[in-house]
């Protein structure tokens, strides 16, 4: 009986959640003469579809995950090159 409650509470709060949103990862290369990567860092998470950046300055990378949906590869590296 305990089982039965307890699968159909389950049922009830299954039927609220949400799938979460698919993002890809990639790595974009950053020009050598990048000037002030904490902005960089703001105007990237401020376009739409960006949900994480990360830089590995030694490397000159940045690491992005993004809803394809939403952004492309190509938009983020006219960002990076006009910073």
């Amino acid at each position: 009986m305990a089982g039965l409650i307890l699968c159909t509470c389950w049922f009830f709060i299954s039927l609220n959640m949400h799938q979460p949103a698919y993002t890809s990862s990639i790595r974009l290369l950053l020009p050598q003469q990048i000037k002030d990567v904490n902005l960089l860092q703001s105007q990237l998470m401020n376009e739409p579809g960006v949900r994480e950046v990360m830089f590995d300055l030694k490397a000159l990378s940045a690491y992005i995950k993004i809803d394809k949906k939403i952004i492309s590869r190509q938009q983020l590296e006219t960002i990076i090159n006009n910073q």
